[in-house]
């Protein structure tokens, strides 16, 4: 029976331990570190988690320092608490030895970026990072055709997530700059750890840019659109949503307090995200939301000369949104998208296309979420090492750190790795054709 250890029991933190508990009805919950109890219990009931032994006592409710002094009392620990967080707290419980699943991003600066690589260099394997796009089955397929050499030399990839729930960064308690760090860390490193492992080589350069243009405004923090007197021509209130179908993503997630958490900072409004209502939610227009960018691009250079172009926008609604790529080599073509679960090859030098769907489940990030969940149990278990490991997720986060930095400085920027890195071979998939005969 294995025993688990959460701290943060939050909307992901509890979607997660409930999937371990279905893959593992054995599974038990041994302390939470989360300062809401009421809260872990109500939503592990709304989960499905009520039986006698999901009854969780005050004494199970623990602090950080307690876990760690009881490292024997379990047999691993999920970390699934603020961005700022990761770091810290993983930081802290690495002195148990015991594997660690651990929320992306794993770091949201270079010095906890350091201090991380330095903390559990020569044990990242232990560690399970839930990069759930690498697990799925469309990509695996898409790996499986790069690695056979039928695309030739792959000179140029074009990736893109057109996110079709943007808003949620904007309406919810993502648009507090403070608590997730922008999307350069909050999101784009979904997307640079699935092109890292395309590639099989590590990144060398990013020139980055980003604009604002439509979302964030100079509306006050605490605006509702039940208080606004735009409400009823606003294409972003209730009323508008209801009539197309489709909220954008802005009652997504809708648990957590706006406003910072960080020292001294202002006290967040009263009324919490979840206590709004189906016909209320935060202004998406709101000046706390200006320094979130609504599109960015980069351009990226990687160690085989491979150049990748990268393309984020937050305000793609319904059929619109894409996430995916187009990988161009000398003999074929192919694109995948994840939120059609389709790819087609297409042959340069011949006449045939090629189109699969791919089946995957609608829940878990297309299956991605429910492997790496059996991955961290058999690492737990000793059976298996971690197939989305922490240096990898340490690789992404450098990417965006650079990303951001570019933004900031106006040039092209280098991927530094922590020194710790430069042991390790962080991505693990090769071409198996470098050249194609003519080229030789």
């Amino acid at each position: 029976m294995i025993r688990l250890a959460v701290i943060g029991m939050g909307g992901r933190g509890s979607d997660l331990t409930a999937k371990l508990a279905r893959i593992d009805p054995e599974l038990t919950v041994g302390a939470v570190v989360d300062p809401d109890p009421a809260g872990v219990r109500l939503r592990l009931a709304r989960l499905g988690l009520d039986g006698p032994r999901w009854q969780l006592q005050e004494s199970q409710f623990i602090s950080l320092e307690n876990l760690v002094e009881r490292p024997a009392s379990f047999d691993g620990i999920l970390i699934a608490t603020r961005d700022r967080l990761h770091t810290p707290q993983a930081c802290a419980v690495a002195k148990t030895g015991l594997p660690v699943l651990l929320e992306k991003p794993v770091a949201i600066n270079r010095e906890q970026l350091d201090s991380l690589a330095e903390t559990f260099a020569g044990r990242m394997d232990s560690v399970v990072v839930p990069f759930p796009l690498r697990e799925t089955p469309l990509f695996k397929r898409v790996c499986e055709i790069v690695r056979s050499g039928v695309l030739g030399i792959i000179n140029h990839v074009q990736a893109v997530n057109f996110i079709s729930y943007g808003g949620t960064y904007f309406g919810n308690w993502y648009r507090d700059y403070d608590l997730c760090d922008g999307l350069w860390i909050t999101k784009t490193t979904h997307d640079f750890d699935y092109l890292n492992q395309l590639l099989g080589v590590r990144p060398r350069t990013i020139a980055a840019m980003e604009t604002r243009r439509v979302y964030g405004g100079d509306k006050p923090a605490d605006l509702r659109c039940s208080a606004c007197a735009i409400t009823a021509t606003c294409p972003e209130s209730p009323q508008a949503m209801l009539r197309r179908g489709d909220s954008g993503g802005v009652f997504r997630g809708d648990a957590g307090q706006v406003g910072s958490l960080r020292p001294g900072a202002p006290s967040p409004p009263a009324v919490r995200y979840s206590d709004l209502g189906p016909d209320d939610h935060w202004c998406m227009f709101s000046s706390i939301s200006n320094r979130h960018h609504d599109a960015a691009s980069c351009l990226i250079s990687y160690e085989n000369g491979v150049l990748v172009s990268y393309s984020q926008n937050c305000v793609s609604r319904r059929s619109a949104g894409s996430r995916g790529a187009r990988i161009t080599g000398y003999l074929a073509t192919l694109e995948f998208d994840w939120n059609r679960n389709s790819l087609t090859l297409i042959e340069h030098h011949g006449r045939q296309v090629t189109t699969e769907n791919i089946d995957a489940p609608e829940d878990g990030h297309g299956g991605g979420d429910e492997l790496l969940l059996r991955n961290f149990l058999a690492v737990i278990r000793g059976r298996e090492k971690s197939r989305s490991p922490l240096d990898d997720a340490i690789l992404s986060v450098a990417m965006s750190l650079a990303a951001r930095e570019s933004c900031r400085s106006g040039r092209s920027e280098t991927v530094d790795v922590p020194p710790e890195m430069n042991r390790t071979r962080v991505a693990r998939v090769n071409f198996s054709v470098e050249r194609t005969p003519q080229s030789r």
